[in-house]
């Protein structure tokens, strides 16, 4: 649930002549009035007014609906628009990469990019890239995740779908081949061999390892790389 009429900013890749007209277009509006903080508030409340106990307590960033047999459950994040600035020229002429920021049960504010997200893995998967191998690439590497967590080669938990997305979108194009075999051995051998501590997340403007709630750790990503190796020596 995204609120558009407000929205958090960042003008850290603006001149300084485009920081003032940017401030300049805006303050005629006076400050927002409502916040991320009031925001998830509403749509806590609005949830609770339809549907009453079906409605788990909002312990991190979403609000959880199970609604029954027959029903589906789903996932409510309250998020308030983000701009990140690339140029002002006019209120009418900005331009921005947009994301959205959002606050968890503990108050803790998030940034993220779902947007850039999606456009940067659908151009990763065109015929420019990997010649839509990519798409499918990374489900390969879900279902192996998968294997050595049933096996109990992997800890629950350890490489969640979204850092196992953004491990591999690291990784160049042309190890992306026709074969899921060869691109098993040639990502894998890539990961093993490279650093990745430095690796970005899809949407290019998040660090994929970090100290944050919504970051990985080198630690756990490399387990899961080991295990792939491990994976592709022992199978059986």
């Amino acid at each position: 649930m995204q609120l558009n009429e407000v929205f958090y900013e960042d003008v850290s890749r603006l001149s300084q002549l485009e920081k003032i007209a940017q401030q300049r277009s805006y303050e005629v509006y006076g400050p927002a009035r409502h916040n991320a903080t009031d925001w998830r508030a509403d749509v806590e409340g609005a949830l609770r007014k339809n549907f009453g106990n079906a409605l788990k307590p909002g312990v991190g960033k979403a609000f959880h609906v199970v609604t029954g047999p027959g029903n589906m459950t789903a996932d409510v994040l309250p998020a308030v628009r983000f701009k990140d600035y690339t140029a002002f020229r006019s209120i009418n002429d900005e331009s921005f990469d947009e994301g959205l920021k959002f606050v968890d049960a503990a108050g803790n504010y998030t940034v993220n990019y779902p947007k850039l997200h999606i456009k940067n893995g659908e151009a990763k998967n065109s015929p420019l890239q990997t010649n839509g191998r990519y798409k499918p690439s990374v489900r390969m590497f879900k279902n192996a995740r998968n294997h050595m967590i049933d096996k109990r080669l992997l800890g629950d938990g350890v490489a969640p779908s979204y850092f196992v997305e953004c491990l591999l979108y690291n990784v160049p194009s042309q190890h992306f081949s026709a074969s899921p075999r060869d691109t098993f051995f040639n990502v894998t051998k890539y990961l093993y061999e490279n650093q990745i501590a430095g690796f970005m997340c899809q949407n290019w403007r998040l660090a994929l390892f970090g100290m944050a709630s919504t970051q990985w750790n080198v630690a756990d990503a490399t387990t899961f790389v080991l295990g792939l190796a491990n994976l592709w020596d022992n199978w059986a």
